[in-house]
């Protein structure tokens, strides 16, 4: 049984690596090819069914995922377009919420409320994943990529707390308005509190223990799941737990982690997460023979089913298009109301439209749905509707990511965004940062004038070097080992340097920042291992 298992999980990590390269070269999102692959196996006959615990689910999915999705949020972005951006996470969650449950209630015999609920908190939650590989294939605007994929991880969150309350309700048929509410908040504020608080406990442990990259590079694997289960221990959301947690190491990383394991780090976290992103969708495709079943136990006609889910689909595109063009209305009020006439907060009809169409669904909606008890644990009754949630979940998934993720490049390649000057150009940012880097660097070593004879051979290298990047010739690092330490201070004193320039200066993108930061790093690491 156990070869059974590894043969099969060793085929779909190939299965993942050919499809996603067959996805690079037709311009595909691999979350596309992975659902219908998985879906084509799915439903070979004689193959046996893949289950898992759906308790484990939740957990084995969800933490890395969003935790590697909030380490690269850029905070300077989310404070230009927070308001925006809670739009979509809470309000466009209730919203979308509420219009599942009425119009499945309306729609499907037997199906309540509460359930309606359930399957609306479930399909409330969007992909950032799908959004982010279709948008790496055509340049967008920052502005862009920073709602769909802010929004998504905080609608991650709420529309968990949605499925939580509607679980519970479902299960003991009861409802408390007042108590949801004092739950909602204690949810949001512990499950911040906690990934805030990990943070900081794992980060000073590391400093306390002098860990090494490698052990460094594990607690970061962990520190997810550890937010994760202590936020779902006291009641709070685990979510938003992992949400804050990842965000605030991604804003202090350069404070916090040397140069290795920052390096290090973000190529285990990008293929760890690469893994876990395609069997997620794989296990999409898999799934739908043993949801069929249950559809067909349960004396419901597969065609009408799918009916349903198709309207269900209709309906959250139109609430989310919806949402957008409240935004924009928002906008031009503020405009013309309170005089607003900032370009860089305008939130437009190109912007519209592209993070209106990019509500695909996908990893959390799966996990959730697939997370369903199968019985109600105190009664012992089998939990209602769970094949008919599970299925129309399945339904909504792939029309989002077929109609949406597949006309979602040709629509960016039709939209013509204006110059909205949330930045300076690229090529402008890069001279600003590299003079003022180079100015800082000759200010430190002016500061801190060489200890010995090599120390100075060292620093006189270090003086011509930063006097070619002032005048942007090309010189090349030496590579002797004078003193190293000496120049590994003044990489560290760069990064926080550099830190220090993301914050002064708001109109340069906090990935180019990362960018040079990066440079620092890999040429620190080319003196250590030289």
């Amino acid at each position: 049984m156990i070869e059974y298992f590894a043969i099969f999980v060793i085929t779909m990590i190939v299965v993942i690596s050919l499809l996603t390269v067959l996805g690079n070269r037709l311009k595909i999102a691999y979350p596309v090819l992975l659902v219908l692959f998985g879906l084509i196996v799915g439903l070979i006959p004689g193959l046996p069914q893949l289950t898992l615990d759906p308790k484990l689910i939740l957990i084995i999915f969800l933490p890395p995922l969003l935790y590697e999705s909030s380490m690269s949020v850029s905070v300077k972005e989310v404070r230009n377009w927070w308001r925006v951006i809670l739009s979509y996470a809470f309000l466009l969650v209730l919203l979308t919420a509420l219009s599942v449950a009425l119009l499945a209630a309306w729609l499907i015999p037997g199906f309540s409320l509460s359930t309606g609920f359930l399957l609306g908190g479930i399909v409330a939650s969007t992909d950032a994943v799908s959004a982010n590989v279709i948008m790496k294939y055509v340049k967008v605007p920052s502005r862009v990529s920073t709602i769909i994929e802010t929004e998504s991880l905080f609608n991650d969150a709420s529309s968990l707390i949605v499925f939580s309350f509607a679980l519970v309700a479902v299960a003991t048929g009861t409802f408390n308005a007042g108590q949801a509410s004092l739950l909602f908040v204690w949810m949001v504020l512990g499950g911040a509190a906690v990934g805030v608080l990990v943070t900081m406990i794992l980060v000073q442990l590391m400093r306390w223990l002098r860990v090494d990259t490698k052990v460094a590079i594990v607690l970061g694997l962990i520190a997810p799941y550890i937010m994760y289960l202590i936020g779902e221990a006291i009641g709070a959301s685990g979510v938003l737990a992992v949400v804050c947690g990842g965000m605030m190491l991604g804003y202090s990383n350069v404070k916090i982690l040397d140069s290795e394991t920052r390096t290090q780090g973000l190529n285990v976290w990008r293929n760890f997460v690469f893994l876990l992103n395609g069997f997620a969708f794989l296990l999409l495709g898999l799934d739908l023979p043993e949801v069929v079943s249950g559809i067909q136990q349960e004396g419901l006609s597969i065609w009408t089913v799918t009916l349903w889910g198709l309207v269900l689909a209709l309906m959250l595109m139109l609430v989310r298009f919806g949402t957008s063009l409240g935004n924009m209305a928002v906008a031009w009020l503020r405009r013309k109301v309170l005089g607003d006439h900032k370009n860089q907060y305008l939130f437009d009809l190109p912007t519209c439209c592209i993070v209106g169409w990019s509500g695909m669904r996908g990893v959390l909606a799966l996990a959730a749905a697939l997370s369903i008890p199968l019985v109600i644990e105190e009664t012992g009754a089998p939990f209602p509707h769970r094949n008919l949630v599970l299925y129309l979940t399945f339904i909504i998934i792939l029309v989002t990511l077929l109609v949406q993720g597949s006309s979602l490049p040709s629509l960016l390649k039709r939209v013509r965004f204006p110059e909205y000057n949330d930045h300076i150009p690229e090529d402008a940012a890069r001279k600003l940062i590299r003079r003022e880097l180079a100015e800082y660097s000759l200010e430190y070593i002016q500061r801190h004038p060489a200890q010995t004879d090599e120390e100075q051979t060292l620093v006189n290298y270090l003086i011509e070097y930063w006097n070619d990047r002032l005048s942007d010739n090309k010189n090349v690092l030496p590579t002797k080992e004078e003193n190293k330490n000496y120049f590994y201070r003044l990489c560290q004193a760069q990064r926080m340097y550099l830190n220090d320039i993301n914050h002064k200066h708001p109109e340069i993108s906090e990935e180019l920042i990362r960018l040079f930061v990066l440079s620092v790093d890999l040429e620190e690491l080319r003196l250590k291992h030289e």
